[in-house]
């Protein structure tokens, strides 16, 4: 099949405008809807949470998605992964116990943390399917699942009024949606994670 360029630019731009506009909704929610100070403790979370993300990330996707030659699986590009995310729950792990955070700001953080961990994990996928010529399907798992977290905290927060529990449903929803993109690629999606021909 041939590659849809403009689908392409038109998903990655949606999706790169998601990522700009995550934490931005999120606070404007909760300053709509809760207490200024969770808005506080939110943009800390979110701080804390890029940095986080940029340990997760090192160096992945840029080196996965020009491996044209398939010299690595995408196996070993996730288990290198999942190797970054274990140095980032150790960042984390030194921040939470170090900062001295109450547990409303520890619990925020960490839920963030969750929430990226995950995203660093779709990222791997991204790369794959870059690398396939799938570079919509990324940018639409990346746009479902952040539309998702959003909406839930919507929700949530609506009803609890509160903030922690709110991310709670959110980081639950973003693994969920996560979680039936994995199921789709174990199935019908398969070979556009293998070497073969998708």
């Amino acid at each position: 099949m041939k590659q849809n360029y403009r689908r392409d630019l038109v998903l990655n731009s949606l999706a790169g405008l998601t990522n700009a506009a995550e934490a931005i909704v999120l606070s404007i929610i909760t300053v709509r809807i809760g207490r200024l100070s969770d808005a506080g403790v939110l943009s800390l979370a979110f701080a804390a949470g890029n940095v986080l993300l940029t340990i997760a990330l090192f160096g992945g996707k840029l080196f996965q998605a020009s491996d044209v030659k398939h010299v690595f699986s995408f196996r070993t590009y996730l288990y290198q992964r999942l190797i970054t995310i274990l140095c980032m729950s150790a960042v984390l792990g030194g921040i939470l116990f170090f900062a001295g955070y109450s547990r409303e700001k520890a619990l925020a953080v960490l839920l963030i943390a969750l929430i990226y961990m995950i995203e660093a994990v779709e990222d791997c996928f991204w790369g794959r399917l870059q690398l396939k010529g799938k570079l919509y399907l990324g940018a639409v798992m990346f746009i479902s699942r952040w539309w998702c977290i959003m909406l839930i905290y919507l929700a949530a927060v609506s009803y609890s009024r509160d903030m922690v529990t709110a991310l709670i449903a959110a980081c639950i929803a973003g693994f969920v949606i996560f979680l039936g993109w994995c199921i789709y690629f174990a199935g019908a999606g398969r070979k556009m994670l293998t070497d073969e021909d998708a």
